[in-house]
């Protein structure tokens, strides 16, 4: 590219001088970009300093470049693999088409030109950059960009953490039907458990178990009243 000077220094005197931004808020705005290394362009939109079309009008006018959003010239996909996804996002770049040696890159209202140097050595191409805007941009990436990896991490933690959850239910189901102990009697470990749920009462000698389950069963154990045989007349009015 061109040697311009790309720069939020630039664009923040341009707003101050059309009286568009407070001087104020394009200080704190500034000084959040310094600190945190957030997008300057992004930062104005997003606390509604100023419209994001106003700002694309502005750089278009500041820098000389052309106005062409995601909306008019639709982006190559083919090309999303030749830079880093993160480094796409966090500068909302979108590059649009590439002819030869030369890859048109639409900007974010702007970028630094440090930034657009480091996309040129990462696609060795020169970058014809243009103007997009920062909302635009980023709703494109945000569709056409694999998320970030940071969520792919806590993605693939979250399915091992239920992969082993469901292979201990797996082994404790294993060891209850593996786990009787001598002469039938159920596994010691598990008669515990099932006495503190109140499902047994452990007798006073060792091994002699009673189920509860067993005794609510012979509970409800009762004689059903013989029923008269209905299959025929007779029986029909004998039981009338």
């Amino acid at each position: 590219m061109k040697n311009q000077r790309l720069d939020y220094e630039l664009l923040a005197e341009s707003l101050r001088d059309r009286q568009l931004v407070s001087n104020d808020a394009l200080n704190h705005v500034l000084h959040q970009v310094q600190s945190t290394g957030a997008l300057f362009p992004a930062l104005l939109v997003k606390d509604g300093l100023i419209s994001d079309y106003e700002l694309s009008r502005v750089a278009c006018d500041v820098f000389g470049l052309p106005f062409l959003p995601v909306e008019q010239y639709a982006p190559d996909k083919a090309l999303l693999p030749l830079l880093d996804a993160d480094f796409l996002r966090h500068y909302a770049l979108v590059p649009l088409d590439k002819r030869g040696k030369l890859v048109v890159m639409a900007l974010p209202g702007m970028v630094p030109a440090e930034v657009l140097m480091e996309a040129e050595a990462s696609l060795q191409a020169k970058i014809v950059p243009v103007i997009g805007t920062v909302t635009t941009n980023q709703r494109w990436l945000e569709e056409n960009l694999p998320p970030p990896q940071a969520l792919q991490i806590d993605a693939e933690a979250e399915g091992a953490e239920w992969a082993s959850v469901l292979d201990m239910g797996d082994s404790a189901v294993q060891s209850g039907l593996e786990g009787a102990g001598p002469e039938g009697l159920p596994d010691p470990s598990l008669v515990e458990l099932e006495a503190s749920l109140g499902l047994l009462d452990i007798a006073d000698e060792p091994g002699q178990v009673q189920p509860r389950r067993q005794q609510a069963d012979e509970s409800l154990a009762f004689e059903l009243p013989e029923l008269p045989d209905l299959g025929t007349d007779e029986a029909r009015g004998d039981a009338a």
